[in-house]
Parts: structure tokens; sequence; C-alpha cells
């Protein structure tokens, strides 16, 4: 994104509510010329959160105030520009940007194919409700409760080779769209197929709790052993307008309340790690998408968090990229400490047994 001129600013600040988006995350009681609620950033129990109509907020316990920007960047967790073009995409406001040689991408565009991807995922959710016996057994092996699956909206994509691209094309979605989303690809003979075929699905929100992309766990017992050769346990959406893997961590949503209570965070390796951990009550647990920890990882979190707690395998691996993840939080003043597991357990195995969570 280039430099927003002021003018969206102001519009932006004029036309959000900020009564109402705050409201959505703090319990507001009108009291005289303000509403008041207990702070969404330390803990009390006597509220002392103001919020005035006038588009300020104030907390006399810890001193927090700001504007509407200021709100969603220091709440969600984000930088300037993406609280401004989510702020944007709400207040309908149409953003205009200084002259500058750098190409931006619509904001029309992102909220396009973020539509796209929330088809996607009905999709997803309606193939696992009538998914095969193999994928149950799967879920039941791996413990996954109905809560669990609600929470981070788990789905699944059946093993032909289509079926996503010819439900997208029945809701006239244009094949430009599902491929740039990340959905399928195009065969040499320029047929499209799916992307994600034969797997169980994790939905990767972004900070705004929209659909950016997708990660998959292959269900082995559904493919031919020729065709499961050539396929990758885990495969994940490909970089887009929307979805960028060295900034998006999975499950930052699901954890966003207690990480803001507890001021800290769990970092571990997967998905099934993240859920594992929110399954014995540890919400405050968080994964990257395929990646190594960037410093872009560190930027996001610091503004949440004042400490991270790295929870890896403890083989050498585990310890190879626990030594990574410190590197991107040099300098950061984040306290950062690593706890490592006995050899063969990951967090969602060691977790799941009797006292595991206490034990971490």
């Amino acid at each position: 994104m280039g430099i927003v001129a002021q003018e969206s600013i102001e519009e932006i600040k004029e036309k959000a509510n900020l009564v109402d988006i705050i409201g959505e995350a703090v319990s507001l009681k009108r009291r005289g010329s303000s509403y008041v609620g207990l702070c969404p950033f330390h803990a009390e129990k006597t509220p002392s959160f103001h919020v005035r109509e006038e588009k300020f907020y104030h907390c006399f316990g810890c001193g927090e105030s700001g504007n509407v920007i200021s709100f969603v960047m220091r709440f969600r967790g984000l930088s300037f520009p993406e609280a401004i073009e989510e702020l944007a995409g709400r207040c309908g406001v149409q953003l205009k940007f200084e002259k500058s040689g750098r190409k931006n991408v619509p904001l029309a565009d992102k909220q396009a194919l973020f539509k796209v991807n929330a088809l996607a995922l009905a999709w997803f959710s309606a193939q696992l409700k009538s998914a095969p016996p193999q994928v149950k057994d799967y879920i039941n092996s791996r413990s996954l409760t109905r809560e669990a699956l609600a929470a981070f909206a788990i789905g699944f994509a059946p093993k032909e080779w289509s079926a996503l691209t010819t439900f997208l094309r029945a809701r006239k979605v244009p094949d430009e769209m599902i491929l740039r989303c990340g959905l399928a690809r195009r065969s040499p003979k320029g047929d499209l197929f799916d992307v994600f075929r034969a797997r169980i699905i994790f939905p990767i929100f972004s900070d705004s709790k929209r659909v950016a992309a997708f990660g998959g766990r292959i269900i082995p017992e559904l493919l031919e052993k020729e065709a499961l050769n050539q396929a990758p346990k885990y495969l994940n959406s490909p970089e887009s307008p929307i979805y960028f893997k060295s900034k998006v961590l999975f499950g930052l949503p699901q954890a966003l309340s207690a990480i803001q209570q507890e001021r800290e965070v769990w970092i571990v390796e997967g998905y099934m790690d993240v859920i594992g951990m929110w399954q014995a009550g540890i919400r405050n647990a968080v994964a990257t998408c395929g990646t190594a920890l960037t410093s872009e990882h560190a930027k996001r979190l610091k503004l949440l968090v004042k400490k991270v707690i790295l929870l890896f395998d403890g083989d050498d691996a585990g310890r190879g990229a626990a030594g990574k993840a410190y590197d991107a939080f040099l300098n950061s003043g984040i306290d950062v400490c690593a706890a490592f597991l006995p050899q063969g357990e990951d967090p969602d195995s060691f977790v799941g047994k009797e006292a595991g969570a206490g034990a971490i």
C-alpha cells in the first residue's frame, strides 16, 4: 500500500463510529457524556475505560488513549496502513493516495478476493458435514471437539479434481479470481483443477477475521498410492494481494482476547499444535503458516504482547527453529524464552495427555 492521503484519513475518522467499533469488543454503558467499560488493554475489575462520542477514548487505569485508528491498531495488532484499509472497507471510504512510484492494489479488488475465499470456506464447511468415514476417523484420532471445529472453521476438500471450481463457477466467480485466490491452477491443457483435494482444510484468517488463505492436511486413506507419493502432507495457499506468509499468524483472531488479557503469546509450529493447545485451555497460542518466524511477525506481536514463549519440538530441527525465531525478535523489546518438549512429542500430542497442559 502507498501513502494514504490525509483527506482519506480524516474521512475515516469522521465516518467511523468509535462507540460501535469499541462496543464490539467491550461492553459499554452510558455514563453522562461518555460510555464506560472494562479496559481491553489491561486487567481490571472496576471500569475505567471511557469512550466519548467526540471520537476519543481514554483509560484512567493504564493511560491508553486515542482515536478510532489507534484503537484498531492497538486492539488488533495492526500497522497503520492495515488499520486504515480495514476501516476504509468498513466505512465505505474510497482511499486516495499520495503520488508515488508504487502500484497499489485497489481496495475493491482485495474485497472481491476475500468474498471468493468466504464462498470457498462455506463450501469446505458443507463438505465436512458429508465427509467420508476416513475424514471422521482422522478427526477422532486427533480428538478434535465440535467446539474446536467451529472455532477454527475447519472444513474438508474432497478428492475430485474440480469440485470447488465447479461450485465457484456456478456462483459466477471468474476463473481469474479463482486463480488469484490460489484455489485452483491451470493444467497444460488449459483446464482449471482444484489446489486442495482430499484434505482437511484450515482457513487462515486475516486480522480483520476474513479468510485470507487456506492450509490443507492430506487424508492419505483417500488417495491411491501413486497419487499419495506426489502429494505433500501439508499444503498452503500461495501468497496473494490479501495473504502474506511473513505477516500472518495462524490462530491469532481466535487467540486475540487471551493475548490481550495476558500480554503474552505461545508460538508453536503447526495448525494442529495451536488447536490442541486451544482445546487444552491454552488460548493464547499462534503458529506461522509454513514459514519461519520473521521480523514482520515480531513487529505484529510487539503491538500486542510483552512476552513470547517459543514452544517447539525437542529434536534438532525444533532447536534450530527456535534459534531462528530468536533472531526475528532481536532488538524488538519483547521478552522471549523457549521451551522444548520431550523427544517424539509436539505441542498437540503433549497437551492431549493427562496433565499435559498443566505440565507446560
